[in-house]
């Protein structure tokens, strides 16, 4: 009812129509001359790690780290007979990923594009941000309330997320 206030829930990071989705929900805010966004982040599980940072760069106006970095302990893990692990999959992890010196390997942008700095938004919504969260609100959505918070964009309410602020415990699923 009123075009200076917009809510918008998002249930998971997922989904081939996200990216067009979320450009044109925030040209759309753009628009209606939007001051206010509620964003509800409550019992989302997460999703594709990338959809998580195009939301944030629809939140700032500058250039802006999603992954500080990511460390991979084994290029070959010692259960890998037990799971559907394929050669491929290690030639992949071995094509995108460096030596770390003090332990196992750093991901590089060719194997997850996270890594690298992330321009902002086509359509930065630059008004007040206030993000609804609980214990529900996992992996990528931790992520993004994470970054966000960091960029110090948004004021959170509710509870706790579900994932850890410092640093991301999910990864490739074998």
């Amino acid at each position: 009812k009123d075009p200076e206030i917009a809510q918008i829930r998002i249930q998971g990071f997922g989904g081939r129509e996200y990216p067009e989705w979320i450009e044109n929900t925030f040209k759309t805010l753009r628009e209606k001359g939007t001051k206010v966004l509620i964003l509800d982040l409550r019992g989302n599980g997460g999703g594709a790690d990338m959809y998580g940072a195009m939301l944030v760069s629809y939140l700032t106006d500058k250039p802006f780290r999603y992954f500080d970095h990511i460390n991979v302990r084994t290029l070959s893990p010692s259960f890998k007979e037990q799971t559907d692990w394929r050669a491929e999959s290690e030639t992949r992890l071995r094509e995108g990923t460096t030596p770390n010196p003090p332990a196992g390997y750093l991901v590089t942008a060719k194997l997850h594009p996270g890594v690298s700095e992330q321009p902002p938004g086509k359509y930065p919504f630059l008004g007040k941000v206030f993000v609804l969260i609980d214990g529900g609100t996992f992996s990528t959505a931790a992520d993004f309330c994470a970054v966000t918070h960091h960029l110090k964009r948004a004021t959170f309410i509710g509870e706790e997320t579900g994932g850890g602020y410092y640093g991301n415990n999910s990864g490739m699923q074998v």
